[in-house]
């Protein structure tokens, strides 16, 4: 073990043979655990501190900028009624979405604009041996796509049916990159325009929300996509999940 240890210092080894009583044990040994780690928060400059927040980011089931996206996405929807939990199953369900006396279940995407202007959504899942196999129509119900800027910050939303997706093909046939083109990134050529139109169907736009309450012309737009006809609970979910749903308010 190389330099010399202190309470709270780091250990960069992935193994450590240790004595029982000898000079590393000594070395490495933590007197007080409470003194300790009251110790490093007093030596902010060492050990740098972070908000409850972005520990919760730091520690979430997805990746961060996924988990920061789902945090957004959630303060919106909530605006409309709708309640977020995450699903703790091995799925392709990440989320059961519950309101109005409904329940979906979710799969979740986050994007950030590409190189090339446009934003991708991969659907597809994992197969085990069989590699990357395409979702099938009762994995979920409902596909939230969310777009993010430079900074993570939500500008955009699609609350896609499974229905819709099916329809173009886009799953029970093999693994897509699904292009997403807003309107701030339309496509370029004009036969991908039409080929994509039907994506601004289920699309919100929310560039210049900070945060705060939302207009009600865009809660009243939130309604009109979850409340879709299209829209039809048919995926698996445990039971147990389900019933711990929120009622609408």
């Amino acid at each position: 073990v190389k330099g010399t240890f202190r309470e709270g210092a780091g250990v960069v080894q992935h193994s450590l043979f240790l004595v029982v009583g000898g000079p590393k044990d000594q070395a490495l040994r933590v007197s007080s655990l409470p003194e300790t780690l009251q110790s490093c928060f007093y030596k902010a400059e060492e050990y740098p501190h972070v908000t409850l927040e972005e520990a919760r980011l730091q520690c979430g089931k997805a990746n961060y900028v996924e988990e920061l996206a789902r945090r957004q996405s959630e303060v919106v929807l909530r605006q409309a009624g709708f309640r977020s939990k995450p699903y703790q199953q091995l799925s392709a369900v990440d989320s059961v979405l519950s309101g109005y006396g409904r329940e979906y279940a979710v799969q979740e995407k986050a994007s950030s604009r590409g190189r090339r202007g446009d934003y991708l959504a991969g659907l597809s899942k994992f197969g085990g041996v069989l590699g990357r196999i395409p979702y099938e129509s009762t994995d979920f119900d409902l596909l939230i796509i969310s777009l993010l800027d430079d900074e993570h910050k939500l500008e955009g939303i699609y609350l896609i049916p499974t229905s819709a997706l099916a329809q173009r093909g886009l799953v029970n046939k093999r693994p897509v990159t699904l292009h997403v083109y807003p309107p701030w990134a339309p496509a370029k050529r004009a036969a991908a325009i039409r080929k994509h139109a039907w994506q601004l169907d289920y699309f919100i736009d929310l560039r210049g929300w900070a945060g705060g309450p939302l207009s009600g012309e865009t809660v009243g737009r939130l309604l009109q996509l979850l409340l879709n006809p299209e829209l039809v609970s048919k995926a698996s979910i445990e039971s147990a999940c389900l019933h711990e749903s929120i009622p609408p308010r």
